[in-house]
């Protein structure tokens, strides 16, 4: 069985149920077709901004525009991300964005068992991609090498036939 998600090229994309067994996809509203009109890092950026002024006391408003910015993620073309500073960038920006917003959205875990969890399902729609918080440190920012040991000893690596991995920096 497989789930359709939007794809930038506005094509549906089928995604197998492995691939998003649990997974907690937190940018799921509708986005809307048009591309962001600004580089992604540069985007992912302004995200991180938005998303570090959340509090208690943040207006519904700005929550739901916090939201809608999220889901523009799923429109987001990452051939875009030309060098490995841009990747960088956009790269950091989105897992402080995506943890700040599960933190917020979910609260902190509350054991050990409970904060492998949140890292390896806590995850994003980005353009035809999904990625979590523990694919983002350890796949892409850790250019695919797994934390030798600690928290996440079982850390997740792509395998040499995942598209993903072309965004390793």
């Amino acid at each position: 069985a497989s789930t359709p998600m939007y794809s930038p090229s506005g094509r549906a994309r089928s995604l197998s149920l492995k691939q998003l067994e649990n997974r907690n996809i937190l940018n799921q509203l509708p986005s809307s077709t048009s591309y962001p009109v600004i580089a992604p890092w540069m985007f992912t950026a302004q995200l991180l901004e938005v998303a570090l002024s959340l509090n208690i006391n943040s207006s519904p408003q700005l929550i739901i525009n916090f939201k809608t910015a999220t889901a523009q993620l799923k429109v987001i073309d990452l051939s875009l991300l030309l060098t490995d500073d841009e990747k960088l960038a956009f790269f950091l920006n989105l897992y402080h964005t995506l943890l700040v917003h599960a933190l917020y959205e979910i609260g902190p875990p509350n054991s050990q068992q409970k904060t492998r969890q949140f890292y390896s399902s806590t995850s994003y729609q980005v353009g035809d991609e999904v990625f979590s918080l523990m694919e983002i440190e350890n796949c892409i920012l850790r250019a695919n090498s797994a934390k030798p040991s600690g928290l996440f000893v079982s850390a997740p690596r792509f395998s040499a036939h995942d598209r993903r991995s072309r965004y390793s920096v």
